[in-house]
């Protein structure tokens, strides 16, 4: 719920996967693909969108905030095929803008088993976003992820 509301700058806003969870009530799109990797949602929201740009955006991300996605756009231009975040020394394939473009590419990329976006950033003309050290861009994968997180919540230290 954290990260959808981050996401309320936006006018549609899909959850992607392999299966609804049940009792969900938000917009879902099934996976396109049957592969386990994160082009899959990239995959799967570029075939689905009429829109000129998507933000995919991982579900692991829980102290993601709009200022983020604010600060990635204002950064977009028409020779710009992707715009991602790099901080704490990664980078953020999976909170990033994509634009529509580069479908008929990752579609060849797929078909060809190449399941990288890492690797597919750099066939494409990417802006990187350095956000240096943000707590923003900490996964929460684990039980330890998760005290950390309730931890930063209640320092207000964003």
């Amino acid at each position: 719920d954290r990260i959808w509301g981050a996401c309320d700058i936006f006018e549609y806003r899909y959850i992607v996967g392999k299966e609804k969870p049940q009792g969900m009530e938000k917009p879902y799109i099934k996976d396109g693909l049957d592969i386990n990797a994160p082009i899959n949602g990239l995959y799967t929201a570029l075939k689905n969108t009429d829109t000129d740009w998507i933000l995919l955006l991982s579900c692991d991300l829980p102290l993601i905030n709009s200022k983020i996605f604010e600060k990635l756009w204002e950064l977009k231009s028409d020779t710009c095929d992707a715009i991602i975040p790099t901080a704490n020394g990664k980078t953020q394939v999976t909170s990033g803008f994509y634009h529509r473009r580069i479908f008929e590419k990752l579609k060849f990329e797929t078909l060809k088993e190449h399941y990288s976006l890492y690797n597919f950033l750099d066939m494409i003309e990417t802006q990187f976003v350095d956000f240096g050290d943000d707590n923003r861009f900490i996964n929460m994968n684990t039980k330890c992820d998760l005290d950390n997180i309730k931890t930063i919540i209640k320092s207000h230290s964003l």
